[in-house]
């Protein structure tokens, strides 16, 4: 299918609609989806936001496609699920292994594919700096040290809607 000219596909009802529409797409490898809007802006390389907080106000949801990843992630394969993001937020459990000097979130979600026991992980942007996660439904929280250090969550999920 053709790349989509207009900024945003608009009437779009769900974030599932939306992978929908960016798995069609063989450039599209993240997305975001402005629920209020109803709206699903493609992207064919990762510009993801920055954390803030009108992001997280507007209840946005960014996505990343895992369309070249091969191996399970649990009983899965990677490849079906979506990286969902949570900016400001982070995921309290355990951290199995974490990595510094990780320029961006997209390096950091290719090195948690790396791992089979990698569910979803933490990105420090201040300290550049990745914390893997493990376990089963990791649920993102928001406080106050995520933000201070401009964390986001990734959760690995089949949809982005809770």
């Amino acid at each position: 299918a053709e790349w989509p000219l207009r900024p945003g596909l608009p009437n779009v009802s769900s974030v599932k609609k939306c992978i929908g529409f960016c798995r069609n797409y063989q450039n599209c490898i993240a997305l975001t989806y402005d629920p209020q809007q109803q709206t699903c802006h493609l992207k064919s390389h990762s510009t993801l936001p920055q954390s803030s907080k009108e992001f997280v106000q507007a209840n946005m949801t960014s996505v990343v496609l895992n369309k070249e990843c091969q191996g399970a992630l649990t009983s899965k394969n990677k490849s079906a699920l979506v990286a969902c993001l949570y900016p400001m937020a982070g995921i309290t459990s355990e951290t199995i292994k974490y990595t510094s000097f990780v320029e961006n979130i997209e390096k950091c979600i290719t090195k948690c594919q790396e791992y089979d026991v990698c569910t979803a992980l933490n990105y420090d942007q201040r300290w550049k700096r990745c914390h893997f996660k493990s376990g089963k439904n990791p649920k993102p929280i928001h406080s106050r040290s995520f933000t201070e250090a401009r964390t986001t969550a990734v959760v690995f999920r089949d949809s982005c809607e809770d």
